[in-house]
């Protein structure tokens, strides 16, 4: 399991840029990213190497984040690489929040990111299957 940050955004023009910025400003890479949004806001969800100090740097700039724990599950980028590892989910009754990749593949792997109802006992189950997790 690891940690992400979630950044909650007023959803107008350049906010997702503005703290892109100021990221890069910081010398903090994005490893994974993703957003959703609503008509007034925007959750933007990213991984990085030192999320705790990542948060702290963000809200001591007037920006609200959370710390969430979430899987990192190294699946084999082919066909049905996702559909084996949502069926263990399925059969185990683990519902699954929301999911997004990592911005690159390694070896043939890709890193996706899934927020689970029990991250522990999915973060088990998927050992005990054989996956690799960050």
């Amino acid at each position: 399991m690891i940690k992400q940050v979630s950044i909650f955004l007023e959803n107008r023009a350049g906010r997702v840029a503005e703290i892109t910025e100021m990221l890069a400003g910081m010398g903090i890479n994005l490893d994974a990213i993703s957003i959703a949004d609503t008509e007034s806001y925007g959750i933007l969800r990213i991984i990085v190497e030192n999320p705790e100090q990542t948060c702290d740097f963000l809200r001591k700039r007037g920006v609200t984040a959370t710390l969430t724990d979430v899987l990192d599950v190294n699946v084999r980028h082919e066909p049905g690489g996702l559909a084996r590892i949502l069926k263990i989910f399925a059969d185990n009754s683990i519902t699954i929040e929301y999911i997004y990749t990592s911005m690159s593949t390694k070896d043939g792997y890709a890193s996706i990111i899934i927020r689970v109802e029990h991250p522990e006992e999915a973060e088990e189950l998927l050992r005990a299957a054989g996956y690799t997790l960050g």
